[in-house]
């Protein structure tokens, strides 16, 4: 794997591909400005007017990752001293609303925004094919629910390996790798195993079984 910058790396990548591949593109959910155009809309554009000079179709499938999945922000002793000591200030853009409309979720609102202006790329290559995908939909997956249990009861498996491969200094706490967001009032205010996370409820315990979290309602609620 190699990169390809600007005009020329879009030259050569042309020459390197069919046309029919794969492409992936992550974004937070919270606006859609020029720099995002460029690798969203762009960038696409110019690489399928290259494969046209080379007799080649554009049918790429291209999946917009919306990252709602990610923290609302960082809180910690201090993020910048200590990066991997850090943990949700709030709750997740999932759960974070657009403050000019207290009932829409910023998710709701950015993503057929985003979407549109990806679909812009089909004016120029209508066979190419764009889906989005929400990053929280993981939590449906048998996979990520094994791997994010794990990394929520052992937060020192991760810190350990943090210290062995960077040069950052770990402290022995705040240790929160995963964490739950409470199913009641959406925030990251409860506990949950080493960590403080969440409170429960039984519905919710049924899609992490084990007795993992703990019972009591969180301090924001």
């Amino acid at each position: 794997m190699q990169p390809y910058f600007f005009q020329n790396g879009i030259r050569k990548l042309a020459q390197e591909i069919s046309g029919k591949e794969n492409i992936y593109l992550g974004i937070r959910p919270y606006g859609f400005h020029a720099g995002n155009m460029l690798p969203f809309v762009i960038y696409p554009i110019l690489l399928g007017q290259e494969l046209k000079k080379l007799g080649k179709e554009s049918q790429f499938n291209i999946f917009i990752f919306i990252n709602d999945w990610e923290q609302d922000g960082l809180a910690g002793p201090d993020v910048k001293k200590y990066p991997f000591n850090v943990f949700p200030q709030n709750s997740t853009f999932q759960y974070v609303f657009d403050p000019e409309n207290k009932g829409t979720s910023i998710v709701d609102l950015w993503e057929p925004i985003i979407v549109e202006n990806v679909k812009r790329i089909q004016s120029f290559f209508p066979m190419v094919k764009i889906k989005s995908v929400r990053n929280s939909e993981l939590k449906n997956n048998p996979i990520m629910k094994k791997h994010l249990l794990f990394t929520i009861r052992n937060p020192q498996v991760v810190a350990d390996i943090l210290r062995k491969y960077s040069n950052k200094q770990v402290l022995d706490s705040p240790l929160c790798y995963a964490m739950a967001v409470c199913p009641k009032c959406f925030k990251v205010k409860g506990e949950s195993w080493y960590c403080q996370a969440v409170c429960v409820n039984p519905s919710f315990l049924s899609l992490f079984p084990g007795k993992y979290f703990s019972q009591r309602i969180c301090k924001s609620t």
